[in-house]
């Protein structure tokens, strides 16, 4: 089963044995995930970017739920022409359990298992443990391959390793050992140019929307978090 970047991206994000998403990434996933269906959409020639604004291209059903549901979203403000960073944090919000919705096909093809609990007997949680670890690691080797031992990425890669680092994941897939050795790939891969010209710019758009996001998002929380202080 070949694998969508949301899918990679949250099988990075969770723990196998918990379910749940790392704590580095709790604030970052849904606005990484929302990028990652915005790339996929890119890479199937749904939508498009000009003049750095979104455009929908091609807004009929795709057959896939999820992929639907978006252009949906995107093709109703058709007629207002928006930049990724606009819609990164629109389809986080939007988008309601957007996370869980990705999880739930991982669930319905056997690679992670579903649990609810109630916590305190009162709160519902819901729990993504792994159930088959193979496709989780055959995408940690192919960006340790290429990360770590230098290998040349594919344009999926590339992408793919850009949303683990605009959501902290680094030290997650890589290990924080190999942190400063990361820090240098990733600027070299910065340099490099993209596989298409066309879509090395959606994930340079897509990441930086993706990190934007994440800043307003944790600079929101550390202002309520002191208004509520005082």
């Amino acid at each position: 089963m070949k694998l969508t970047l949301s899918e990679q991206l949250l099988l990075l994000a969770l723990k196998d044995e918990k379910g749940t998403v790392v704590s580095k990434a709790g604030m970052a996933v849904d606005f990484g995930l929302a990028g990652a269906l915005l790339l996929e959409l890119t890479m199937d020639e749904r939508i498009d970017i000009r003049d750095g604004k979104l455009v929908v291209q091609n807004a009929t059903p795709s057959g896939d739920p999820l992929h639907d549901e978006v252009l949906t979203i995107l093709a109703a403000k058709a007629g207002k022409l928006k930049p990724m960073k606009y819609w990164v944090p629109r389809l986080a919000s939007k988008m309601r359990k957007l996370r869980h919705k990705i999880a739930d096909r991982l669930v319905l093809s056997g690679i992670l298992r579903l649990e609810k609990k109630r916590i305190l007997s009162i709160f519902p949680s819901v729990r993504y443990p792994t159930a088959n670890p193979l496709p989780e690691l055959k995408v940690r080797e192919q960006l340790k391959h290429t990360v770590l031992e230098g290998n040349s990425p594919s344009m999926e890669t590339r992408m793919i390793l850009n949303l683990v680092k605009a959501c902290n994941l680094s030290d997650e897939v890589f290990g924080k050992d190999k942190r400063k050795q990361v820090k240098v790939r990733f600027k070299q891969l910065e340099q490099e140019p993209g596989d298409s010209e066309i879509v090395g710019k959606a994930v340079s758009e897509a990441v930086q929307a993706v990190q934007a996001a994440i800043m307003i998002s944790i600079t929101t929380a550390v202002i309520a978090s002191s208004a509520a202080s005082h």
